[in-house]
């Protein structure tokens, strides 16, 4: 009996789950979490603050067009 026959049973078989490596162990994963999530989130609230002040504005001027409005009425 060979040396290999004694030892081959005793190996583990690794199953495809755990020879996949995580995407956040590769170097693309690994880009993707320090750089990409942080610049898509810092566009995210660069954006909200753009739309906040779109919202603020729209405001003004619906609130401007009231007050205009009832004043011809009123007069």
């Amino acid at each position: 009996m060979c040396v290999e026959a004694l030892v081959r049973p005793a190996m583990k078989i690794k199953t495809e789950e755990e020879r996949m490596i995580e995407f956040y162990q590769t170097r693309m994963g690994k880009t993707f979490y320090d750089h990409t999530m942080p610049t898509i989130a810092k566009e995210l609230a660069r954006l909200n603050g753009l739309l906040e002040r779109i919202a603020t504005a729209l405001e003004t001027k619906t609130t401007e067009n009231e007050e205009t409005a009832n004043a011809e009425i009123e007069d």
